[in-house]
């Protein structure tokens, strides 16, 4: 049952793509060596060359406490109305053939929850690029999401969706635990009430001895937890040794940082004007209580309330008003699937049943 044109296939391997990168840990974390205070994060939109270095402040006396598990709260960004992410991880060494293999991987995460408006972008080097796109955005406004690959990359384009007809499990906040594991076990505190771009922040480390679970066998991090809400508010470090990384085995060095900026004016997220044009297709009926339109080229999206088989007697019934002739009709469980055809035209209609009692609806018009 071929649910996709060529173009929907597309889309589908780039959301596979982005849920395997933050599914999983994609290399340990550790690092520097306690006591300087991170850069802060830079205000703009576009990545910076290069992880700016730590400001050497000299290495504060440790607290009197060791392998203690601080107090992390995994909802600690729902404090903030608006924030940016940026994560930037490297590699290199050599594989199991004694090839030297590189890579670096950078994600940046805008979120304006008084907006409803969200952005990240993707940039992978080396062996972190999954096929061949390398970089790409995904960007949601209220229930409408975009997935943007740029200019100057194979099949650049430019894909609207409604925003409950895809897992939107990409936009979930960033944290060290989805990008490196759980930094918790094994730290020290060694500063309290440090104050980092004007953020309150406890400064503790960890060792070797955290990364235990990640199978590197060295390394060391720094991070800061904001108070009181208790997200990571800062995280650096590295780590060596031979493990999987990226799919690949390497014995090497890792290093990574992780930054969060609370903003306070609000974010301009906006899709570029390329998808200003991605709208569901004229001259289609779409329910009077469908939300979420959106669509790209043939295809439209939308989601609906009602469930599905009400929505596919409208379609049966407006369809054949409008002259188009249904030429397949399969039903099976939460899913129904219609074909029709009219001067030479060719429509899929496929409604699936979601999670909230309604449906999600695509259309795909081809000549």
């Amino acid at each position: 049952m071929r649910l996709f044109n060529q173009r929907g296939r597309l889309t589908a391997l780039i959301l596979v793509w982005i849920l395997t990168s933050l599914g999983c840990s994609v290399f340990t974390r550790s690092a520097g060596q306690g006591g300087p205070a991170p850069t802060a994060i830079p205000d703009g939109q576009s990545r910076p060359n290069a992880t700016p270095a730590l400001p050497s402040q000299g290495q504060p006396s440790p607290l009197p406490s060791s392998a203690i598990t601080p107090s992390l709260s995994p909802t600690g960004l729902d404090a903030l109305d608006r924030y940016r992410i940026l994560f930037q991880m490297s590699v290199g060494g050599k594989n199991d053939n004694g090839e030297d293999k590189t890579g670096k991987l950078e994600i940046l995460q805008e979120v304006d929850k008084t907006a409803q408006s969200e952005h990240l972008n993707y940039h992978a080097e080396g062996v972190a690029v999954r096929g061949k796109v390398n970089t790409f955005d995904l960007y949601k406004r209220q229930e409408q999401v975009y997935i943007v690959i740029p200019e100057g990359q194979p099949n650049a384009i430019c894909a609207g969706f409604a925003g409950n007809s895809i897992d939107l499990s990409a936009f979930a906040p960033l944290t060290p635990e989805t990008l490196v594991g759980s930094t918790q076990d094994n730290s020290t505190l060694l500063q309290k009430g440090e104050v980092v771009d004007g953020v309150m922040a406890d400064h503790y480390q960890f060792t070797a001895a955290a990364l235990a679970k990640s199978g590197f066998q060295n390394g060391q991090g720094d991070y800061w937890v904001a108070q009181p809400e208790g997200y990571v508010l800062r995280l650096t470090g590295q780590a060596s040794g031979k493990n999987t990384v990226f799919g690949q085995v390497l014995d090497g060095q890792i290093t990574w940082s992780y930054w969060v900026k609370p903003i306070e004016e609000p974010l301009a997220i906006q899709a570029p004007a390329s998808c200003a044009g991605q709208q569901p297709a004229a001259g289609l009926p779409v329910p009077e209580n469908a939300t979420g339109k959106g669509g790209f080229a043939s295809i439209t999206t939308f989601r609906s309330p009602d469930p599905p088989r009400v929505v596919a007697d409208f379609y049966r019934q407006q369809l054949a008003a409008l002259g188009w002739e249904k030429t397949a009709d399969e039903a099976v469980d939460s899913l129904v699937q219609m074909q029709f055809s009219k001067a030479g035209k060719a429509l899929k209609v496929v409604i699936v049943r979601d999670n909230q009692a309604g449906c999600t609806v695509t259309l795909d018009e081809s000549p």
